[in-house]
């Protein structure tokens, strides 16, 4: 989507046209903390896992968040496993594990999640 116009975000000025993704990277990150499983939405970007108990972070359809950028990390002293569920893989697999002090940056393509 594409705004005309001088436009204020946060302290930047955009002139002219502008893409309004363009805008919302100067946004701050959305951090949450999570216990148990959980099902990432458009509205999370950073999720901090912190249990003693294995749970499971499942990511949306790839082909649904084209450009989309999570980042996953595990405080906890359990294995948080990362999962696609089938739609879309990631980096060739359908989940990752993420033991205790791992961090992963996902990235979708349209057809699948990538490890940065």
């Amino acid at each position: 989507m594409f705004i005309s116009g001088d436009t204020r975000y946060e302290g930047h000025i955009f002139s002219g046209t502008t893409n309004i993704n363009d805008i919302y990277a100067f946004r701050t990150l959305r951090v949450s903390e999570k216990i148990g499983a959980y099902t990432l939405t458009p509205a999370d970007h950073v999720i901090i896992a912190n249990s003693a108990v294995a749970f499971q972070v499942t990511l949306p359809n790839a082909t649904d968040e084209v450009g989309r950028q999570f980042i996953i990390k595990n405080k906890g002293s359990a294995d948080i496993t990362i999962d696609a569920s089938g739609l879309g893989g990631i980096d060739g697999g359908y989940n990752v594990v993420a033991a205790q002090y791992d961090s992963y940056t996902l990235l979708a393509d349209g057809t699948n999640w990538n490890i940065l």
